[in-house]
């Protein structure tokens, strides 16, 4: 268990790594790739941290799969200027926002469930040919998409 630092799991500039079955809680950043790649992050519990969950700065090829992210103050799981990630299976709840993504394009999001979010569930802003399949998610808050476009 990683808890109480600024950053529980931080890698940066790495390419084909992981980060497994691993519980991290009270910190300011659970888990954070930043210019990374081709990485797995999953079976995972990220909770109770001051900030986001699961964060992908400038990180292309990730999977993010099969994690429970629950009760961060800021994003359960959010992407920045990141492509083609595989965001499937995952439970997202009691967040801000459930899923953000921020200029992140070509990305899967599939068979997650996400709900009891303060904000919205799923947001998109300035994000482009996204896919959205097969979600669970509050149908009050739903998903919402600023100067976005869904990959159809």
């Amino acid at each position: 268990m990683i808890e109480n630092g600024q950053y529980g799991i931080y890698l940066e500039n790495v390419v084909n790594g992981g980060i497994e079955n691993s519980t991290v809680r009270n910190n300011g950043y659970s888990i954070r790739l930043y210019y990374s790649g081709n990485n797995t992050i999953s079976n995972n519990v990220v909770e109770n941290n001051s900030q986001y969950g699961i964060c992908l700065y400038y990180s292309d090829n990730n999977i993010v799969e099969n994690n429970v992210v629950e009760n961060n103050s800021s994003n359960g799981i959010y992407l920045d200027s990141s492509r083609n990630n595989t965001i499937s299976n995952n439970v997202v709840e009691n967040n801000y926002y459930g899923i953000r993504l921020r200029y992140s394009d070509n990305n899967v999001i599939s068979n997650n469930v996400v709900e009891n979010n303060g904000g919205f569930s799923i947001y998109l802003s300035d994000s482009h040919n996204n896919t959205l399949e097969t979600n669970i998610y509050d149908t009050s808050y739903g998903w919402w998409e600023s100067g976005s476009r869904l990959k159809t």
